[in-house]
């Protein structure tokens, strides 16, 4: 059976006729997490969440589409009026598709399972309702059939029109959001186009930019932190971006956004700026799972595992230099031992000494010297004044 030629009205689907504003339209959060991911869960049901992107729609099978490019082939495009339609102007209604607020940056080498799950989480966490946010991601937003039509051509689009557009799609969007997964060695720090949108998007006034990663990633970060091992794979990651070794799908990409990055800004800058950027994301995430473990614990109670988290946490904030973060970190662990083992008992060693330790990198000496003197007091009382530890 023949499929029918479906004409979809722009005025329903994306609410206005004009150009711009049709290339800006996006995905509502409340879309994928439901009717787009019931579509992969029925065509891979093995893999389901798990299923990446490329999987999804392959761009090198030239005459298979796969669902993103079958949902539309019957569609009218509303921007070039041809047959075959971007994922996001098959739409209807204001609960799937509107104005994007937020444009993902992440690779086709995820998920689909991870990106709704990091959607969904910014969603919850700011407390936004999903069939309101809407997402401009380039695979459900980019007319997948007009790059197969290039692709058959032996055609690519030139970088330059492809940086204009991007450029304004980022400045009219005005909010990147970043997806980083895995946290030990994100992928998207090394494809040369994601970083280079990120760095955009920061240098770029008005422009905001959130850093994400899955919740199952999210969880294996902040359970290692008591883990030497977890702390240097987490110091590699702050320094893992060098915009020379990054990869694109062209070579022709890599070679003119390398060519902008040299004369623009320089590689160093560019990649201390990007490691910049994903320090500060780990220092609220760190901070932020600090205060949530503090929130459940009653007031002047002692939790261990608190106590020990603060302290490890404090650890990680002193080698990155964060020594006020540091100090609040260790003040926890220390009130919390204080409290249930008294002011003078051996447990006092170390939280006093660490402290020291911060004290002394701030250049605030005599309160250095004073937890110092604390700590050795409690070694002369507990093991005498020969003892050498």
């Amino acid at each position: 059976m023949q499929r029918k030629h479906i004409d979809i009205d722009p005025h329903t689907s994306a609410k206005s006729d004009n150009k711009d504003d049709l290339d800006l339209r996006g995905v509502s959060v409340h879309n994928l997490a439901n009717d787009f991911i019931d579509q992969v869960r029925d065509e891979f049901p093995d893999s389901a969440e798990n299923t990446k992107i490329y999987q999804i729609e392959d761009l090198s099978k030239l005459d298979e589409n796969g669902i993103i490019r079958e949902k539309g082939k019957d569609t009218t495009c509303p921007i070039d009026g041809r047959q075959g339609a971007a994922y996001v102007h098959t739409l209807q209604g204001n609960e799937h598709v509107g104005p994007s607020s937020i444009m993902l940056s992440y690779t086709w080498e995820y998920t689909i399972g991870d990106i709704v799950d990091v959607l969904a989480n910014y969603c919850t966490n700011n407390n936004l309702n999903p069939k309101e946010v809407y997402v401009w991601i380039c695979c459900l937003c980019v007319n997948q059939h007009r790059v197969i039509e290039k692709k058959r051509k032996g055609e690519v689009v030139p970088f330059e029109e492809f940086e204009s557009v991007f450029f304004k799609r980022v400045t009219s969007i005005g909010h990147i959001l970043a997806m980083m997964a895995p946290w030990t060695k994100p992928e998207y720090l090394f494809r040369v186009w994601c970083i280079f949108e990120l760095f955009t998007a920061s240098q770029t006034d008005g422009c905001k930019v959130t850093i994400e990663m899955p919740s199952k990633e999210r969880e294996d970060f902040l359970d290692g932190v008591s883990d030497e091992n977890h702390i240097d794979n987490l110091f590699g990651v702050l320094s893992a971006t060098n915009v020379e070794n990054a990869e694109a799908s062209y070579e022709s990409d890599r070679t003119d956004i390398l060519h902008i990055v040299k004369t623009n800004t320089g590689y160093a800058k560019f990649n201390i700026t990007i490691n910049t950027l994903i320090r500060k994301w780990v220092i609220r995430l760190i901070e932020d799972a600090a205060h949530s473990k503090l929130e459940g614990v009653a007031d002047g109670e002692y939790d261990e595992d608190c106590a020990v988290f603060h302290r490890r946490v404090g650890i990680i904030f002193k080698r990155l230099g964060e020594y006020k973060l540091a100090l609040d970190m260790y003040n926890v662990n220390f009130m919390m031992i204080e409290k249930e083992f008294g002011v003078d008992h051996y447990y006092m060693y170390y939280p006093l000494v660490n402290i020291a330790l911060v004290l002394n990198r701030q250049g605030k000496y005599e309160k250095s010297l004073k937890n110092y003197t604390k700590a050795l007091t409690i070694v002369e009382n507990k093991w005498g004044s020969d003892d050498d530890r």
